[in-house]
């Protein structure tokens, strides 16, 4: 009996943790998506594709708040979070939204790409390429745990599924921060002026593709490691909140980033949260009008520049 037991309280514990983490991170998302609508008019699709990666993300938290109470108030013996078959599907439709989130801000990714490098579109194909490869895996994953009352027949499957679900989203997280970093760097060669601002930028983009990528070659390692154990649970629970954080942050610095290029001399201190930059045509140096972004976060010095790379 204590062989049964030991790994069922196993699996609860990572189970109960990864909704603890989770759900710290969807405060953070909350305090990013207000932050956003707060301050940005990007256009109604672009706002729209936020709106939509913040209602999976509640639907993904209501999910795993009620798969958690489905396996600690179960009665399913000495094994709960594997007898509960309620409580899988609730897991497997998490996993759903999870999954959304993912392959929708890939997908964002592979299109601000293909906007920078619009003449080689190899790049932006590849992205796309293993995030469908990772959405195609991640939905047979899915469908096995919601059809079936018993993961042990479809064990070979789910494991490979679950490795080439996370290891295809990596590679897509991996070739889309090289990508941007690779841009940008030619784009500060050209123009020394905004050179600060684009290592600023690399910056953002480069810690969203190590936190991103991370955390799916976690998984992959945790899950070959011990599938059983249930050790990568806590880390798959908040990948999708990691994916839309790390989107919510970049954007969400762009105004920071403007004023960086347009008043070099002020520190970090000096440049506020606001909707205002400087107008650089004027006259006054401390007269302000409001301006647009672009919705990926670079400066039109920047984007400009990126293009014109291609030429």
């Amino acid at each position: 009996m204590s062989q049964a037991v030991g790994p069922a309280h196993g699996a609860v514990i990572n189970f109960y943790w990864g909704f603890v983490c989770s759900t710290a991170l969807f405060g953070i998302t909350i305090n990013q998506s207000y932050t956003y609508f707060s301050n940005f008019d990007d256009g109604l699709a672009f706002r729209s594709l936020i709106a939509f990666l913040f209602v999976n993300d509640i639907s993904s938290t209501i999910l795993s708040s009620v798969a958690v109470h489905k396996i600690l108030m179960s009665k399913q013996g000495n094994n709960p979070l594997v007898g509960s078959e309620e409580s899988e599907r609730y897991f497997a439709a998490e996993s759903v939204q999870t999954l959304v989130i993912t392959v929708a801000t890939q997908m964002f990714f592979a299109r601000q790409v293909y906007i920078v490098d619009s003449k080689k579109r190899t790049t932006s194909a590849v992205i796309v390429i293993f995030s469908v490869l990772a959405i195609s895996a991640g939905l047979v994953r899915i469908v096995l745990m919601a059809t079936s009352s018993s993961m042990e027949p479809h064990f070979t499957k789910v494991m490979a599924t679950t490795l080439s679900e996370n290891g295809c989203a990596a590679m897509s997280d991996i070739v889309a921060t090289v990508a941007m970093c690779y841009k940008l760097v030619e784009a500060s060669v050209d123009s020394q002026k905004m050179s600060s601002v684009v290592r600023t930028l690399m910056i953002y983009i480069f810690n969203r593709g190590i936190v991103v990528t991370a955390a799916q070659i976690l998984i992959v390692v945790l899950y070959a490691y011990a599938p059983g154990k249930w050790y990568w649970l806590p880390v798959h629970m908040c990948v999708g909140k990691l994916y839309i954080n790390t989107l919510l942050a970049m954007l969400n610095a762009r105004r920071r980033l403007r004023l960086k290029a347009e008043l070099p001399h002020l520190s970090d201190v000096n440049i506020k949260s606001s909707n205002i930059v400087i107008n650089p045509t004027v006259d006054t140096p401390h007269e302000i009008v409001r301006v647009s972004f672009h919705p990926f976060g670079l400066p039109a010095d920047v984007s400009n520049e990126c293009q014109e790379t291609n030429v």
